[in-house]
């Protein structure tokens, strides 16, 4: 499954929400508002088509001077549907 194909099961689930898809030669990968981070989660984990049921790993970037500085990156495995996910959040320095 590719990143616009997950932007477009999860968009309607996360209400006002518009998604970022991230360049990447090997994992879908999608930008998701911090305040919206939980809600989007819930709904990979309980959407049937999705299912990501596993928080493989959570690391984070920093790119000194961007504002917003970091990045935090959350990759993600569906076990029943075989898919992986790479979720990131784009945070303030505060």
């Amino acid at each position: 499954m590719d990143t616009l194909a997950i932007i477009e099961i999860l968009s309607p689930l996360v209400s006002g929400e518009a998604y970022e898809a991230g360049a990447s030669i090997d994992t879908p990968t999608i930008y998701v508002p911090v305040d919206r981070l939980v809600e989007t989660c819930i709904a990979l984990r309980d959407t049937p088509a999705l299912r990501f049921n596993v928080l493989i790993e959570v690391t984070a970037a920093d790119y000194l001077p961007r504002d917003p500085r970091f990045e935090v990156v959350y990759h993600l495995l569906s076990v029943p549907c075989r898919h992986r996910l790479r979720l990131k959040v784009r945070v303030a320095e505060a």
